[in-house]
């Protein structure tokens, strides 16, 4: 490979370039970053109070997630709509789009109040956890739900912003909601002697639904004080059905295959708790620490789906291809340096989440010595499997910007449901499989994922996509 062809000034400063992606990908690392510190904390803090809460916040957490998904990434795909519009010089409909969004958020915050929360307590009560842990899980899984609310109508506002191209507003809502988050979180997790009584996960589950309502609030303001002889957002509120089936078309797909996606990934976290308490509470230091890889990946993944975006709708498709592999390039010496830092500093950011005080954790029956070692092992093969996410992630980008949602749901639909949910299933209730054979059909199933992907965007099928119908809207 000739590397002075892509390290080059050219490969900085054209259209499409390393800074143009740097410019887009930064704010929205940052915003991953604060949401890093964020879920470091708190998972810590838990362990601190208890390790078992701290591996309960884990797939409690990660089914709140999965069944609040299809909503908030739906609407959440407004940032791709209304980036073409934008490079399509088409401001009016930028404003129509997140509007659409915004009425599209409310009625889908009911529906999360109404079936999310007696099917997340089923499924929870059904999971096999071990009675203590199962308890911790529905705590969390409770307190979690006006944060998914809030969050599918933050999903409409930051839409627009990105779309737009302005992820610093995004960076900015993010990084004070969370560092506000920290405070908060501590107070309810711990109280204070005769004011707040100490509330354990309970806390940290409001701490995260009362900053999510602050930031969907700052979100609005920003939204509203628009120039509003550039975006009209305070005069052009009409209820656009054109543009609210345009999400739902486009965006549905998306929030199906991250439903599809994420809840196979729960099912893994869940059965993985099916096989004890050590077992779920290494998975869950991972996972937690593994949030370093994730916020530089997926910020970069939506930098590339907004800047391809803009680019399709500018109608130069091979400067929006040039992004998807630019933005490649850029995340794998990141991620090559966190896989060094996994293997030979594994003992050290595993320790972190050892609990201040052990007698708790005597009495509801955790070791955290062998989950520790379990974890270890488990890093290791995390500084490999991030280059396949970094794969995925990425060409996903690349295929959201073009509006090629129905192939990802296709891919990550059928991978999900014909191989990680039997898989693990089988594996832990059928074999008795241990955590190990698990994460390595994990592996497996990454594999398979990024492979399909790569080969989806190399096929330029995505090429033949007109999502704005420039010759019609």
């Amino acid at each position: 490979m000739q590397l002075g062809k892509y390290i080059n000034r050219d490969s900085f400063y054209r259209n499409g370039g390393y800074c143009e992606i740097w410019k887009i990908a930064y704010p929205l690392i940052i915003m991953g970053a604060s949401y890093i510190i964020l879920t470091l904390t708190d998972r810590m803090l838990l362990a601190w109070h208890s390790t078992l809460e701290m591996a309960a916040s884990v797939p409690a957490g990660g089914l709140n997630f999965s069944l609040f998904s299809f909503y908030s990434v739906t609407i959440g795909f407004t940032s791709a709509l209304v980036a073409q519009y934008f490079g399509a010089e088409d401001k009016l409909n930028c404003v129509h789009s997140a509007w659409g969004a915004i009425y599209l958020s409310w009625i889908f915050s009911a529906i999360i109040l109404l079936v999310n929360i007696p099917l997340g307590r089923w499924i929870i009560l059904n999971s096999g956890h071990d009675a203590a842990l199962a308890e911790l899980e529905l705590k969390f899984f409770y307190s979690l739900q006006p944060s998914s609310c809030f969050a599918c109508m933050s999903a409409a506002l930051f839409g627009f912003f990105s779309g737009t191209g302005r992820t610093k507003i995004i960076a900015k809502v993010n990084t004070t909601m969370c560092l506000l988050n920290i405070g908060i979180d501590y107070i309810l997790i711990y109280g204070i002697q005769g004011i707040i009584p100490s509330l354990g996960i309970v806390g940290a589950g409001l701490a995260t639904s009362l900053c999510s309502t602050f930031g969907c609030m700052w979100a609005w303001l920003e939204f509203l004080k628009e120039n509003q002889q550039e975006f009209p957002t305070r005069h052009e509120k009409n209820f656009d059905l054109e543009k609210i089936k345009k999400i739902i078309v486009f965006g549905s797909p998306s929030g199906l295959q991250v439903l599809l996606g994420s809840g196979g990934f729960t099912v893994f976290q869940f059965m993985i708790g099916y096989i004890g308490n050590e077992a779920i509470t290494a998975s869950s230091i991972l996972i937690t620490l593994n949030n370093l890889a994730f916020a530089p990946i997926l910020g970069f993944c939506d930098a590339t789906t907004i800047l391809s975006g803009q680019y399709i709708g500018r109608d130069e498709k091979n400067v929006a291809e040039g992004v998807v592999y630019s933005s490649m390039r850029m995340l794998i010496p990141y991620i090559t340096i966190l896989g060094i830092l996994y293997i030979f500093f594994g003992d050290f950011l595993i320790g972190v989440f050892n609990a201040i005080n052990p007698a708790t954790d005597a009495v509801i029956k955790v070791n955290f010595d062998d989950a520790a070692k379990i974890a270890k092992t488990l890093m290791v093969m995390a500084a490999f499997t991030n280059i396949l996410d970094a794969v995925r992630f990425i060409f996903m980008g690349g295929l959201r910007g073009a509006g090629d949602t129905k192939a990802i749901l296709y891919i990550i639909g059928l991978s999900s449901c014909l191989v990680m949910i039997p898989g693990v299933t089988i594996l832990a209730r059928v074999y008795h499989q241990g955590i190990l054979v698990l994460w390595g059909f994990c592996v497996f199933y990454l594999l398979l994922l990024s492979a399909l992907m790569f080969w989806r965007y190399r096929s330029g099928a995505w090429k033949k996509i007109d999502m704005i119908k420039k010759r019609g809207v």
